[in-house]
C-alpha cells in the first residue's frame, strides 16, 4: 500500500474505534482483512480508496472478516431485512384499508430524510467555510500597497498584519465566512485612505 493509502486506511480504522467496531488483533487476521478491503475496493471502485468505499466494501465483505471479540461490525443485511420486513407489513395494512396513519417504516423514512437534509447541509456549509478559509488567507498573502506604480513594502506587511488579525467565532467555531467579509471590508477601507492620498 502507499503512503496515501495507509493514511485513509488508518483515519478508517480509527473511526471504527470511535463506533466501538475493531479488526482482530491477531496480525495475520487484520492483515487479511486489510487485503481483503484494498482489494475489494481496487476491483470495484477503479483503486479509489476513500473512507465512503471503504464503509462499501466493509458491507460486502462483513461475512468473512474477522473483528476483536465483542467490537465485531453489526450485519449490514439486518438493516434491509427488517426495513424489507417492515415495508411488507406496510403494504398489507394498506391492503387491508388500515393504512392511513403514520406506520413506523414512514416514521423511520421522515427520519432518514431529515438525517441525510442536516448532513447535506452540514457538507455545504463545511465547503462554504473551507472555500472561504482560503479565499481569506489568498487575500491575506497576496495584499500589496501601491503607491505611485510601486509597492511600498512598510505599509503592504503592516496591512498584511491587519488583515490576519481578523477573527470571527462563534462557540469554539471559526467562521471563515464572517472573515472574509470582514477582510473584504477592510480592503475597501484600505482603498478609500489610499484614494485620500497625495503622491
Amino acid at each position: 500500500m502507499t503512503q496515501d493509502v495507509n493514511v485513509v486506511v488508518n483515519d478508517w480504522l480509527n473511526e471504527l474505534k470511535s463506533k466501538r467496531v475493531e479488526f482482530s488483533e491477531d496480525p495475520v487476521e487484520f492483515k487479511s482483512n486489510i487485503n481483503l478491503l484494498v482489494g475489494f475496493v481496487g476491483n470495484q471502485f477503479k483503486g479509489s480508496v476513500s473512507k465512503a468505499n471503504l464503509d462499501s466494501a466493509a458491507k460486502a465483505l462483513w461475512a468473512v472478516l474477522k473483528f476483536k471479540k465483542g467490537f465485531e461490525m453489526s450485519d449490514p443485511r439486518a438493516a434491509e431485512k427488517d426495513r424489507a420486513d417492515r415495508l411488507k407489513k406496510k403494504e398489507l395494512m394498506n391492503a387491508l384499508g388500515m393504512g392511513g396513519h403514520k406506520t413506523e417504516l414512514d416514521r423511520d423514512d421522515d427520519k432518514d430524510d431529515r438525517a441525510k437534509k442536516n448532513a447535506a447541509k452540514k457538507t455545504q456549509l463545511t465547503e462554504e467555510q473551507l472555500e472561504a478559509k482560503a479565499d481569506f488567507e489568498h487575500i491575506c498573502n497576496i495584499y500589496s500597497c501601491t503607491r505611485a506604480g510601486r509597492t511600498d513594502h512598510a505599509k503592504t506587511g503592516e496591512r498584511r498584519e491587519k488583515l490576519r488579525q481578523i477573527i470571527a467565532k462563534k462557540g469554539d467555531r471559526i467562521l471563515y465566512t464572517e472573515m472574509l467579509k470582514l477582510a473584504n471590508e477592510m480592503l475597501h477601507r484600505f482603498e478609500a485612505e489610499d484614494s485620500k492620498r497625495i503622491y
